[in-house]
């Protein structure tokens, strides 16, 4: 599984490993340390100032800007003798961009004073210590984002005192030093690395004069005690390329010759191994570290020497098993065997298991196994999509005539009604089931019924029937049984439907027919139509139109006594004549004759009502020194007479009304709040008499 890694590192590294993933971010901070004075830069703090140059990952580019989120490793780098932060912008860039925050102290950066390097090792791992502490700063923009992992790297002079400042060192957060190029200091780096614990690694050019390999890097890497510790010698490389062009370090290499390899190509190569082992040694990545060990393994760009007490640490496991299982069983899924694997198994990325390489799969889902070493190292293995098959049960109703005998799925057979279940494997070799329900009967019943419209006919098995019908029709072994097969056959008509209805108007007025026409003439309308149920009904109107009565010089007489009494001394032609007051306080009577009291109070006068066919005429009358004949008058306009529901009128300001039955009777009275129309639905049939404060009229309630 390893090598699948191979070519890509060899040609890949500068594209692919280390793309940049965050943008960088920088700050300034002087620290300082108590103990010792001197340094570079104010405002640390009492003793010796350390100003310090931050790079670190960020989501926008720029100064103070916020630091991305999570947290990251720390790099603390010394820079080479007389050579400023500036010329490792190689370094921070690659190393920001790639989730560390990586830290370049700039004291002991001056040609005269000499340098101190004991100074810059102290330096170098103070910063280590405070970086980490900012952690816990609540007022720092390193606050909750710095990893509790570092390492302490250096170029050159900045190399040697990486190992000075790793020397003896109990920081729990240090975990590495880097050696870029790393020289001989005083006191010695090649002393000081017998006292250091932790892991190294150590790049050097072999074309390097300034710091020959073999006074230099060699010795300090020979002296390391660490558990783990790896020399690269870059082929041709130089001692001033780790870093960009700078005039110092570029002058004193032109004394001694550098090597054939660019500037480019060795710091991509530094990148690439450097970031890798970090990736390792700081963020865990096993992954990285077998990269790491495949590259080498191959490589030409540099010759290695190793000292580890492991090797490979990524695992490698992969998972197989039955894909499928019947209900009610299990697949037992297996994972590549290695006694120094954990395991935690998951179906649907639910944990289901644990500590064991081989898995019980009951339901169904996708498994996977993660496998962990004991460095923590992890790998996931492929996917396993696993499916518990169902043991099917089919229900089935049959149906056989008596005396037959049915045969069951599984070839059984019965000959009355019974319940059966037929066992099978289906083609997964799961159970399946069928469940059959057969019941025996002598014939199979039916009905058909038909409603047919009035003169209409119908056909039944080729007969023709017009009238009102029930029978039954018998089909031998006309079931999908062979049974008998019984049909009631119900054949009904409706009746004809004829609607005859009367309406009245009085001559000059207009009847809506049902057609939406308007009609005057006296006669018989019909009309036809189909009902709800698709049948020809037939409507008769029988339209009345009425005629008033036309009264010429009829004269009346009267005796001159308490008792008034009114008559008609001609015959007139109505169908009723009604006499009221003047005043309408009451009917007084029905007939040709009336009477009045004249000492009753209101008594000026009375009106005679005569009407022909619901069409009514009006005589007025004063009663004075004698009864004259005051007027014709004719009453108030009302429509439509006959009324069904509403009553409506034409003049205006009637303020109430009053109406009166053929008896003479007051049956009520209303107010008609400015309405011109009369709720009359609860009105009984009849013939009315119609009072208003501006008149009167007769009408007819159908």
């Amino acid at each position: 599984m390893k090598k699948i890694y191979l070519f890509l590192i060899i040609f890949s590294f500068t594209t692919s490993s280390w793309a940049q993933n965050f943008a960088v971010g920088n700050t300034t901070i002087t620290f300082n340390d108590p103990a010792r004075s001197g340094g570079f830069g104010s405002g640390g703090g009492p003793g010796r100032q350390i100003q310090t140059e931050i790079y670190y990952p960020a989501n926008v580019a720029g100064a103070n800007v916020p630091l991305a989120n999570g947290t990251f490793p720390v790099i603390v780098f010394g820079h080479g003798f007389a050579m400023s932060w500036d010329a490792y912008a190689n370094l921070w860039n690659a190393f920001a961009s790639k989730g560390y925050i990586i830290a370049f102290p700039r004291t002991e950066g001056g040609l005269l004073p000499a340098p101190s390097h004991n100074n810059f090792g102290l330096d170098l791992a103070i910063v280590e210590v405070k970086l980490q502490a900012l952690n816990t700063n609540t007022n720092s923009i390193f606050y909750q984002k710095v990893k509790n992992s570092s390492a302490i790297m250096g170029h050159s002079m900045g190399g040697g005192a990486t190992f000075l400042g790793a020397a003896n060192n109990t920081s729990p957060t240090l975990k590495a030093v880097v050696g870029l190029a790393p020289a001989e200091t005083n006191p010695s780096a090649i002393a000081a690395a017998a006292n250091v614990s932790v892991d190294a690694l150590i790049l050097s050019g072999s074309s390097d004069g300034v710091t020959p390999p073999a006074s230099n890097h060699q010795p300090i890497y020979n002296n390391l005690p660490s558990a783990c510790k790896t020399f690269l010698s870059i082929t041709n490389g130089s001692h001033c390329y780790f870093a960009n062009t700078n005039f110092n370090c570029d002058f004193g290499e032109l004394t001694t010759g550098a090597g054939s390899l660019s500037r480019a190509a060795q710091q991509d190569i530094t990148a690439d191994y450097v970031g890798l082992w970090l990736d390792f040694k700081l963020k865990g990545s096993c992954l990285a570290w077998d990269q790491f060990l495949d590259s080498l393994s191959v490589s030409t760009r540099v010759v290695d020497q190793q000292s580890c007490t492991y090797g490979y640490l990524q695992p490698n496991v992969s998972i197989n098993g039955n894909t499928s299982f019947c209900a009610g069983l299990n697949s037992n899924v297996t994972a590549t065997l290695n006694n120094t694997y954990t395991y935690t198994w998951y179906q649907n990325n639910q944990v289901v298991g644990n500590n064991t390489n081989v898995l019980n799969a009951q339901a169904s889902g996708a498994y996977q196994v993660v496998a962990t070493n004991s460095f923590g190292c992890l790998d996931s293995s492929n996917i396993l999509n696993i499916t518990s098959l169902a043991n099917y049960t089919f229900y089935d109703t049959s149906y056989a005539c008596l005396g037959a005998t049915f045969t069951f799925p599984d070839g059984s057979t019965c000959n009355s009604d019974s319940t059966h279940i037929s066992q099978f494997l289906s083609s997964l070799l799961c159970d399946s089931n069928i469940v059959t329900s057969v019941f025996f009967g002598t014939s199979v019943l039916g009905s058909y019924n038909e409603i047919l419209c009035y003169g209409s006919s119908t056909s039944y098995n080729g007969i023709t029937f017009t009238n009102d019908t029930l029978f039954t029709d018998t089909l031998l072994n006309g079931s999908a049984f062979g049974c008998d097969s019984i049909t009631t056959v119900s054949l009904s008509w409706l009746n004809e439907v004829v609607v005859n209805e009367d309406a009245a108007i009085c001559l000059g007025e207009n009847y809506l027919l049902p057609n939406g026409l308007f009609e005057n003439q006296e006669g018989t309308y019909t009309f036809n139509y189909t009902n709800s149920l698709g049948c020809d009904s037939t409507y008769l109107l029988n339209l009345i139109v009425g005629t008033p009565i036309e009264i010429l010089d009829t004269t009346i007489q009267y005796i001159s006594a308490d008792t008034l009494w009114v008559y008609f001394t001609t015959n007139v032609p109505a169908d009723s004549i009604l006499w009221m007051d003047y005043v309408f306080d009451y009917l007084y009577s029905v007939g040709d004759t009336a009477y009045f009291y004249a000492d009753e109070p209101g008594v000026e006068g009375f009106i005679a009502s005569f009407f022909n066919g619901g069409c009514a005429t009006f005589l007025d009358y004063i009663i004075a020194t004698g009864i004259q004949n005051r007027a014709i008058q004719q009453g108030i306009r009302i429509y439509p007479n006959p009324v069904v529901d509403y009553l409506f009128w034409e003049e205006d300001d009637i303020d109430f009304l009053e109406i009166f039955n053929s008896l003479g009777q007051h049956l009520e009275t209303y107010k008609t709040h400015g309405n011109k129309y009369l709720d009359l639905q609860n009105l009984i049939g009849g013939t009315y008499l119609l009072r208003t404060n501006k008149g009167f009229s007769l009408f007819v309630k159908m």
